[in-house]
């Protein structure tokens, strides 16, 4: 739930940079399109 939440969030409004906000935002999309594949 948190993770579908950052995704939709635009701009990451978190303390750590962009540059390390970016891949981390991907790597946690990636997770979600994995687990809703694999109920699909």
């Amino acid at each position: 739930m948190l993770y579908n939440y950052k995704i939709q969030d635009n701009p990451p409004k978190m303390s750590y940079p962009s540059t390390l906000a970016f891949p981390m935002k991907m790597l946690s999309y990636a997770d979600v399109l994995k687990k809703s594949a694999k109920r699909i």
